[in-house]
């Protein structure tokens, strides 16, 4: 589960409808989501997460139709040593309406969706909001990508 939450920006679905604004008020369309993004932050509930040289290599893809790749690696700690392994790659639906952003995962006969937030969308960044609930405490996640 953590994959696929982390995967959320990594994880971004979009459809060729308006996004919200970027950083300098100008309005973006969703195919400004198109495009391969690099994951370079994260945080909990405005706690900065560590992101290891594995969790760095990790990339989103999103493509017109409405599919996003997930191209990430597993860290292996050994010894003190972190190793990275993979890539492993998985594929979703995407699609944006305003700026949420839909996420679409089928295993089987299930089919799981999550809705984030695009806060921030622009030639180079990439950052979206979501919320988890774990026992009934809501947890804020921040993601930010860049464009690679």
């Amino acid at each position: 589960m953590k994959k696929l939450s982390l995967f959320i920006l990594f994880i971004c679905t979009i459809a060729a409808v308006s996004c919200g604004n970027d950083d300098d008020g100008t309005e973006v369309s969703g195919t400004g989501l198109i495009g391969t993004w690099q994951w370079v932050s994260a945080s909990e509930n405005g706690v900065a997460e560590t992101l290891d040289e594995c969790d760095l290599q990790e990339t989103i893809e999103f493509r017109e139709g409405g599919i996003v790749v997930s191209r990430f690696f597993n860290s292996v700690s050994t010894n003190n040593q972190i190793t990275c392994t993979g890539p492993e790659t998985e594929e979703f639906g995407w699609s944006l309406a305003g700026d949420q952003l839909t996420l679409s995962f089928t295993a089987g006969a299930i089919t799981e969706t999550e809705t984030a937030t695009v806060t921030t969308l622009n030639e180079t960044t990439l950052t979206i909001e979501y919320r988890d609930e774990d026992n009934g405490e809501v947890l804020v996640y921040i993601e930010t990508y860049r464009r690679i």
